[in-house]
């Protein structure tokens, strides 16, 4: 399933010739950039391919559960290195959280994956920023690191939810390859060869993006998948990489030990740090 992107141009009146702060947004001389005050604040766009052609990088929704563990042992076993993106609710059991922790020790990165999954494009902006605080209030108290990756349940996006990410100082992040791991959830699995021959669309590597794939950590199946591909994307020769490298960016970045950051701050009416 591919991630659902609403567009991102903002709704254009008819006009010709319009200025900048007429109300109007010109299509063809007026951008977020050039003119916010007619066509809204600019909003990033969410990332689905890493900018190291030839590469993989894993990533895991819904966590943590009981088969967490699980996965963070096969990705220590192959020293993989991946990004879990956590939905914050399940963090409640001090169980889960502990497994939670355990990822970021052992280096993961941990994202944002909303508090109770919900559809993020059907939430009003209160619940919208009432949920990603709670998230990221759970997280960073269950990791001591506060998360700046966010994917939305069901890879759903607008331009809405984009800006109350952004609020967070969060990169949206989707995904280019899927690896249906939820299929073997419901009795419909996809047969290994199919799931490789889809790896082989990306034969190109030279000139193809890396690839974003996308995992859950909620069932037996999927760490049964998640063995299998760490196996196999050697073969295939592709190269396994963590999600810093994926998008180019330092380390540091994501080790950022403050628990509150400043949207969660303002959002809370707590003073600045």
């Amino acid at each position: 399933m591919a991630a659902k992107i609403e567009s991102l141009r903002p709704s254009l009146s008819a006009s010709s010739g319009g200025q900048c702060g007429d109300g109007r947004c010109e299509q063809r001389s007026e951008t977020c950039h050039s003119c916010p005050i007619d066509c809204g604040a600019c909003v990033p766009i969410p990332i689905n391919d890493c900018v190291v052609n030839g590469s993989l990088t894993f990533t895991f929704d819904d966590g943590p559960t009981s088969i967490t563990p699980r996965i963070l042992d096969i990705l220590k076993a192959y020293n993989v290195t991946a990004t879990f993106f956590v939905t914050a609710q399940n963090l409640e059991d001090p169980t889960y959280a502990g497994y939670v922790r355990r990822a970021a020790q052992e280096g993961h990165i941990v994202g944002a994956h909303t508090y109770f999954h919900k559809d993020m494009t059907t939430l009003t902006d209160e619940q919208l920023f009432a949920d990603l605080t709670m998230a990221h209030i759970a997280i960073s108290s269950a990791t001591g690191v506060a998360p700046k990756l966010f994917r939305s349940p069901y890879g759903n996006y607008n331009k809405r939810t984009l800006a109350v990410a952004q609020a967070f100082g969060y990169i949206p992040i989707a995904w280019s390859f899927d690896a249906r791991d939820t299929m073997m959830v419901y009795k419909s699995a996809e047969d290994p060869g199919a799931l490789f021959s889809r790896l082989h669309l990306f034969d190109d590597k030279e000139n193809t993006p890396g690839i974003i794939s996308l995992h859950h950590d909620i069932a037996p199946a999927n760490a049964d998948i998640l063995e299998q591909m760490v196996q196999q994307v050697p073969l295939c020769e592709f190269t396994i990489i963590d999600m810093p490298t994926c998008l180019g960016t330092p380390v540091s970045r994501f080790n950022d030990c403050k628990i509150f950051d400043r949207a969660v701050r303002l959002v809370l009416k707590l003073p600045a740090l």
